[in-house]
């Protein structure tokens, strides 16, 4: 379990947020464990990658090597990797749209780590739904997350996916893509993310380049219930924008969803955890294999 967490953590919110991050779940750790947590929040800053990946391996040994021989700091260190919320603001509209943004890094951050699409359960908007997310780049060494939400007299607090309406465009530039994908019922929204995740665990090169998987995704239609995958382009307090290609100001060709409950957020949240485990889990039983030869 301990190796599982710090496989988890490598890809939480630990490297988004840093020490901002860890003051919220301080009350969770004790001190040898905060310190060792900074440690990492620092490595996972570092520009050089090299540099980044040679200290993170360090601290995560490290970290692991602290738990094994402080059992009572797992079930802390498991209540750290699951803290997806960080609310510092006292604007209702502002903390709402940060803990958005904590649970999407943290998925986006996970779906880049498993180097393929994934479809999910629920997105903030709603339960009977899914969510397809596709973080690989193409001519990008690094991700483009989306900047944090900031506080304007002016503007509401805003996550921005999308630049522009241009899938394709965005992965070429370094974006993830984020779709929803409305279903009938539980029933086929279960039926698709089964389908749809096991064709994303396919060969790398049996699968379309990141810049082509939405038209691929248009051309996997059923008689029953026909793909037909939306952009989104932004999420603010409220509501849910998909990107509708048609540059105007006029509200009127917006498509644009409710949120009214985050129940949705947390199918997505779960059906991620089950993944990164499962990836976790088929590593490990590589590695156990080799060093039985």
């Amino acid at each position: 379990m301990v190796e599982f967490l710090v496989f988890s953590l490598g890809a939480s919110l630990a490297q988004r947020l840093g020490d901002r991050w860890l003051d919220a779940t301080a009350a969770n750790i004790d001190e040898g464990l905060r310190n060792l947590l900074r440690q990492l929040v620092s490595a996972r800053s570092e520009d050089d990658p090299k540099v980044r990946a040679r200290k993170t391996a360090r601290v995560e040994i490290e970290v692991a090597r602290y738990v094994e021989q402080h059992p009572e700091s797992e079930q802390e260190l498991a209540a750290v990797v699951r803290q997806p919320v960080v609310a510092t603001s006292g604007d209702r509209r502002l903390a709402r749209i940060e803990q958005y943004w904590a649970l999407l890094m943290f998925v986006l951050d996970g779906v880049a780590s498993l180097g393929r699409p994934v479809a999910l359960r629920g997105f903030f908007n709603c339960e009977t739904c899914l969510t397809l997310i596709d973080a690989r780049v193409e001519g990008q060494d690094d991700l483009l997350l989306p900047e944090p939400p900031k506080s304007d007299p002016d503007y509401e607090p805003t996550i921005w996916l999308t630049s522009g309406s241009d899938a394709a465009g965005n992965a070429l530039i370094g974006k993830p893509r984020v779709w929803l994908l409305r279903c009938p019922s539980d029933a086929d929204r279960d039926r698709m993310a089964d389908k749809l995740n096991r064709w994303f665990a396919r060969p790398r090169h049996l699968l379309p380049s990141p810049e082509l998987l939405q038209y691929a995704l248009l051309l996997e239609d059923e008689p029953e219930l026909i793909l037909q995958p939306e952009l989104v382009s932004h999420i603010s307090s409220d509501w849910v924008w998909i990107e509708t290609g048609v540059a105007t100001s006029d509200p009127r060709h917006d498509l644009f969803y409710a949120i009214e409950h985050t129940r949705g957020a947390k199918l997505m949240r779960e059906d991620l955890d089950d993944l990164l485990r499962a990836r976790w889990e088929s590593d490990e039983a590589w590695r156990q294999m080799l060093r039985m030869q």
